[in-house]
């Protein structure tokens, strides 16, 4: 699990994750691809089955966004900052800030949608 701590992604349920906050959110999507496994191999599968439909929700976001635009947000996830993101793809930091905030807010609407939380 690298250097990610357990702690880091406390117990959530749907309703948390549905609703937390474009921060929280960024957090999660940096975290949960490196938890997937090791939460469904220690057996946790209501985290997992969380995990697995926010997983097709991000999958589905990403497939009706730019090339650029996932580029951007795989970075982001992968740990680099916003200057360095913007570096490698030609953007200002101030607009690779504002593609992880919609990216952030589309991954959150749409996973309250899947839930049946809103219309």
């Amino acid at each position: 699990m690298g250097n990610v701590k357990r702690n880091q992604l406390r117990h959530v349920d749907s309703l948390d994750v549905a609703f937390c906050d474009v921060k929280n959110v960024q957090r999660f999507l940096g975290v949960f691809k490196r938890y997937i496994s090791g939460y469904i191999d220690k057996g946790n599968f209501e985290l997992g089955d969380i995990i697995i439909d926010f997983n097709e929700v991000y999958a589905r976001v990403c497939q009706e966004s730019t090339d650029k635009y996932v580029r951007t947000i795989e970075l982001f996830c992968e740990g680099y900052n916003l200057r360095e993101i913007g570096e490698r793809l030609g953007i200002t930091a101030q607009a690779v800030h504002q593609v992880v905030k919609a990216f952030s807010k589309k991954v959150a609407k749409a996973y309250q949608s899947q839930l049946g939380l809103v219309s």
